[in-house]
């Protein structure tokens, strides 16, 4: 309803809820999240499967429509990259898997998703002429590859994705590269992105039907296989700009994001961090910015150390802020000794350099930050995982690890998670991140017992974390690694991250916890218009509560107690109907004793002081609250497939039907959004306090629509 800054609506857009399959950045998101979707695991974790294996994963994976994308490497240093699927119980999680000969050097890149396609790069730096390639998320097949000729050109990090489709990435001494997956040359032939994955279908198609026909002749005849396809097709995409070739060494994974150097309308830019190799005596040590359109740097800053983690950028109204860590030494435990590092913060719009803080250990993984864009959590190798101010550096806490840490964090509502470099797990508060909430070793724990180090920063998506590990080198060189899949303890709540399905009591339980009122990154606190949303949501700046729960998987647990939603209402076209349920806040109060208030009364007329419940509104009626359910939209324009909408938008429980992208809705029109001037009650605990959603129906034949 309110018109939010253009940096912020472009982080909806580029690093938010974008659609359900996208992973279009390192960690997910420009804020190196590690979690886009917001949602934390509960305060008990098991370990819900492993997955043992002799592959080794050094790079972040990425996760997309229910699966994980990993890139590993096999034996020999054999290239690999695999879908996993991640439901629980499945007898082979192997969705598919391409080597060589479709990939032609060792991967050692996080892979990024947009729109269907898998981007994920090649080669390491003692390989000479690395590649970027893309395949079908659904199925694997190779639709092209670019390969950049010359010494030390490698593609060690990942691509960032653009709206419009196009792709920057870092290629070693061969600089930043924008490409145009719009336009594949197969065949003499310029492609659209699904022309091009059409041709490759084709292909595949044509080589089968010919090994059918000769199988039988032919005693030498092989089946096809994906590398197959790329060769006869020889699927290229068009390459727009290359930058800083042979002055800049780009390893780590860039950030696309727009900068607003003036007052003027803002421009894309892609920021990338530039090493100098000592052996070689090539490259450039600094941060830069580079537009979007044509390569051209917008801004340079020289830094003291190489920058190995990749940028990550925090969202904020008028002053953004671009982080990166540097290290003395690079992903190697032998080096460790007498290692230094920094995080740097240089402003988004000039470069300028806004803070700088030393540590005394190698950054070697990206800085990670909060939803609210004011704090940065990031690991060293002198195992201290610390948490800093986003606008002064400030260090707001700090947490030793039993070890050194090479990969990053993620962050999950109020919760960080992070990994040493030998497998043990720890889950902090975000606020506080001396408090440890739980923690796992890999190695020890009995349902894995599989020892292995972790480069690879953990990633968390629908309530579960996903940790993956090497044998490249250290103590158990050669042996088994794994995939672990963290999650929920136990029964309803499994799967359903932060909800329960209370059967006993006729209700469904979720995790919530109070929403800040202000958003660092915006000048103003805005009226509630929302009562239950994600951190992520598009009305977090708006709510009183937020939760890190699926409102899908909320929608099915009132299923599962029988009800059936109904439609939500939408502006002054349409009103809400569906059963009537009562939802309750419960909240622990004094001497031990929980508290449990109506939702409606959580909130007051700032002009009156009055609640919104009770018959105090001045549309002449008490607050009821309908299971509506969510309208289905189209999140992402070119697929014609709908997602449930309050996914999308992250809403749980609306007031005013200002949306149809939630699961619950209240009796008050838009006629009464005009009465209200909406803010939190004195009577909620503190900001960030935990509560429970109690979720309840109500049993009065007749009255189920309004």
């Amino acid at each position: 309803m309110r018109a939010a800054s253009a940096l912020v609506l472009f982080f909806l857009l580029v690093c938010g809820r974008l659609a359900a399959q996208d992973w279009p950045h390192y960690q997910g998101d420009l804020r190196r999240s590690g979690c886009p979707d917001g949602r934390a695991l509960p305060e008990q974790v098991k370990v819900l499967w492993t997955l043992a294996g002799t592959s080794h994963y050094l790079a972040t994976p990425a996760y997309s429509a229910g699966r994980i994308i990993l890139p590993a490497l096999g034996a020999f240093n054999s290239p690999e990259v695999v879908a996993i699927g991640v439901e629980d119980g499945l007898s082979n999680r192997t969705l598919w898997a391409n080597g060589p000969p479709t990939l032609g050097l060792p991967v050692a890149a996080p892979p990024t998703v947009r729109e269907g396609l898998v981007v994920i790069g090649e080669g390491m730096h003692q390989n000479v002429a690395g590649a970027l390639s893309a395949f079908s998320l659904s199925d694997g097949l190779p639709i092209w590859r670019l390969q950049i000729a010359g010494a030390l050109r490698h593609v060690e990090g990942a691509a960032a994705r653009g709206a419009d489709g196009k792709i920057y990435f870092g290629a070693g001494s061969g600089g930043v590269l924008c490409v145009d997956p719009g336009r594949v040359t197969m065949g003499g032939r310029v492609l659209s992105a699904a022309g091009a994955e059409t041709a490759a279908r084709k292909t595949l198609q044509e080589l089968r039907a010919e090994y059918d026909r000769i199988k039988d002749t032919d005693e030498f005849a092989v089946e096809p296989g994906p590398g197959d396809v790329l060769k006869a097709t020889g699927g290229t995409p068009k390459v727009l700009w290359t930058a800083g070739a042979d002055g800049l060494h780009v390893d780590a994974s860039v950030a696309l994001v727009e900068v607003r150097p003036g007052q003027g309308a803002g421009e894309l830019c892609v920021i990338a961090g530039s090493a100098f190799l000592d052996e070689e005596s090539v490259g450039e040590r600094a941060l830069v910015c580079l537009k979007a359109a044509d390569g051209a740097v917008a801004w340079k800053v020289p830094l003291r150390w190489n920058p190995w983690g990749p940028p990550s950028v925090a969202p904020a109204e008028g002053k953004g802020r671009v982080l990166v860590g540097c290290s003395s030494i690079r992903f190697d435990p032998a080096t460790l000794e007498g290692a230094r590092g920094e995080v740097v913060a240089v402003d988004l719009d000039t470069g300028r350099l806004a803070w700088r803080r030393e540590v005394p250990g190698g950054v070697l993984s990206s800085v990670a930050i909060d939803s609210t864009g004011s704090i940065g959590v990031f690991t060293a190798t002198d195992g201290v995982v610390r948490g800093v101010d986003i606008a002064s550096g400030r260090l707001v806490w700090s947490s030793a690890a039993a070890g050194p840490i090479f990969a990053g964090v993620a962050i999950a509502g109020l919760t960080v998670y992070t990994v040493d470099l030998d497998g043990r797990i720890r889950a902090l508060d975000l606020r506080d991140g001396s408090r440890m909430l739980w923690s796992l070793d890999i190695g020890k724990h009995p349902s894995v017992k599989l020892p292995g180090r972790v480069f690879a920063s953990p990633i968390c998506a629908g309530g579960r974390l996903y940790v993956a590990t090497h044998n490249v080198e250290g103590p158990q060189t050669g042996e088994p690694t794994a995939v672990v899949c963290l999650g929920a303890r136990g029964g309803e709540a499994d799967a359903d991250q932060g909800i329960f399905v209370d059967r006993e009591n006729s209700r469904v339980v979720v995790d919530v916890e109070i929403a800040p009122r202000k958003l660092p990154h915006l000048k103003q606190v805005y009226p509630v218009e929302v009562m239950v949303t994600g951190a992520q949501g598009k009305k977090a700046h708006e709510t009183v509560l937020l939760s890190g729960a699926s409102p899908l998987q909320v929608h099915r647990a009132l299923e599962k107690l029988g009800l059936k939603a109904g439609q939500p209402g939408i502006g002054d076209k349409r009103l809400p109907t569906g059963p009537e349920v009562r939802i309750w806040i419960e909240y622990p109060g004094r001497a031990g004793l929980n508290k449990k208030v109506d939702l409606a009364s959580a909130v007051v007329d700032r002009r009156t002081g009055l609640a919104l419940d009770g018959g105090a509104s001045s549309a002449g009626r008490a607050v009821r609250w309908f299971f509506t359910g969510s309208a289905m939209v189209q999140a992402d324009p070119s697929s014609k497939k709908e997602i449930y909408g309050a996914e999308f938008s992250g809403t749980l429980v609306t007031i005013f039907p200002v949306t149809d992208e939630t699961v619950f809705q209240s009796n008050l029109g838009m006629d009464a959004e005009s009465l209200f001037n909406l803010e939190v009650a004195g009577i909620l605990p503190p900001i960030g306090s935990k509560a429970k959603l109690l979720i309840e129906p109500v049993v009065l034949a007749g009255e189920e629509t309004r």
